[in-house]
């Protein structure tokens, strides 16, 4: 949010809950008072609040905030997705009232209505050329920067370019500290990215109960409403079993003792509050492929071990299948940077078959980088230390070049490189 002003602009910043968007909104309006906007600064929390309370709240802040109607305002609207019919109101506001001179900065947890808040706001009336943002939990960069891990200076890198020979360059000076990152990144596999889980580690080494737990209760009360929290664990423990392959409904819903519409609509909550993300397969030009079943990645590694935090009986996560599914994630990451998008409609990243039926984790998807078309490198995970060339073979028939994720193996001499999956995570390192 380090651009937004009161004159005009309007930005809508979305992501999971305990990410930080109050933390950033109260951050802004620190800088806002420090610039002396004090008194024509507006902050309101929409939790638990009806639509005519939001537009009766809107209407009393105004009159109330500085005494110079020629001023403009600047709103800071926190959780505003949970006020049914908000895109409309704010819509109906930008157009009548003063509101359309103000700056505003709306926050929420929940993907839903995307497509309406953009239809609604998109058309002229958030005057910014990036409105639609997300906050994410952080990715193994920022980890490690929050946690003083000392990694190699890698330059991120768009997802067309992780093979040019910049990168080969600067991948024949990471052999020394290869063993490093393995351990950091195992590290981040336990802790994950949400600020709070990296504090608890910061202070003593581990996520704390009081954090685990209340992650426990953001998805109890988003995903799984009126049951009890092993139904949330049991659901966790299920997914990341089945992330590294397409996910069939009818098969994890009788593991989990339900039926398939029931775990359909716990799957959809989950998505839609950030809680994970969808692999589509897709077609030789990146285009999902209708009626194939779908990977399903959790947004952070720290949900896949919140059941074992939380009961130490539930297994504790399988750290191959972790990093896929984070991988999966930075991909998806650095797809949006250019079209955040991208992210909440699930299609930045998809996985693809070969003609004999070989699986390449995150196919080439088309994507525009400051407006030139271009296409994402091809990624293959495989946690492995040794022997990662026989699980390139679906990429290299398919493909004839892209990356494999390993464990330690780094590899530049053939069209196809091994990569350690650390490495390519802060090659990855991006804003959406």
């Amino acid at each position: 949010l380090d651009d937004v002003s009161p004159n005009g602009g309007l930005w809508i910043l979305r992501g999971p809950r305990r990410v930080g968007k109050s933390v950033a909104l109260k951050r802004l309006a620190q800088r806002a008072c420090g610039e002396g906007l004090a008194p024509r600064l507006i902050f309101l929390s929409c939790d638990g609040l009806r639509l005519q309370d939001l537009r009766r709240a809107f209407t009393l802040a105004r009159s109330i905030a500085s005494s110079d109607p020629d001023l403009p305002r600047l709103w800071l609207i926190d959780e505003v997705t949970a006020v049914p019919g908000w895109e409309k109101l704010v819509k109906e506001l930008r157009d009548n009232t003063e509101l359309g001179f103000d700056g505003v900065v709306l926050t929420g947890s929940s993907a839903i209505g995307l497509a309406a808040s953009i239809r609604a706001l998109g058309a002229g009336r958030t005057r910014v050329p990036v409105p639609f943002r997300i906050l994410l939990p952080m990715d193994f960069a920022a980890f490690c920067s929050a946690l003083s891990i000392e990694v190699p200076e890698l330059t991120p890198r768009t997802p067309d370019l992780l093979q040019t020979s910049q990168v080969h360059d600067a991948l024949s000076r990471i052999e020394p500290f290869v063993g490093e990152l393995d351990l950091a990144w195992q590290r981040y596999l336990e802790t994950g990215g949400f600020p709070q889980a990296v504090s608890d580690a910061a202070r003593t080494g581990d996520v704390g109960p009081i954090f685990a737990n209340d992650l426990l209760a953001w998805l109890s009360g988003d995903v799984t409403p009126g049951e009890p929290f092993e139904s949330t664990l049991m659901l966790l423990v299920e997914l990341h079993r089945r992330t590294t392959s397409p996910l069939d409904l009818v098969s994890t819903a009788e593991a989990l003792h339900t039926t398939r519409d029931r775990l359909r609509t716990r799957l959809d909550r989950l998505v839609s509050t950030f809680g994970a993300i969808w692999c589509h397969q897709a077609d030789g030009h990146g285009r999902r492929l209708s009626g194939s079943q779908s990977k399903l990645y959790l947004i952070d590694p720290l949900l896949a071990r919140l059941p074992n935090l939380c009961d130490t009986t539930a297994p504790a996560p399988d750290l191959t299948r972790a990093t896929e599914a984070a991988i999966g994630v930075l991909v998806a990451r650095a797809m949006s940077g250019p079209h955040p998008e991208r992210f909440i409609e699930q299609r930045a990243v998809a996985y693809s078959r070969s003609g004999s039926g070989g699986e390449v984790d995150f196919a080439p998807t088309p994507v525009s980088i400051d407006g030139v078309a271009a296409e994402s490198c091809p990624i293959e995970s495989k946690w492995v230390s040794h022997g990662w060339r026989g699980e390139s073979r679906s990429m290299t028939a398919k493909y004839g070049r892209g990356i494999v994720a390993t464990k330690s193996v780094l590899d530049t001499s053939n069209s196809v490189w091994a990569v350690p999956a650390p490495v390519l995570a802060l090659l990855l390192a991006t804003k959406i």
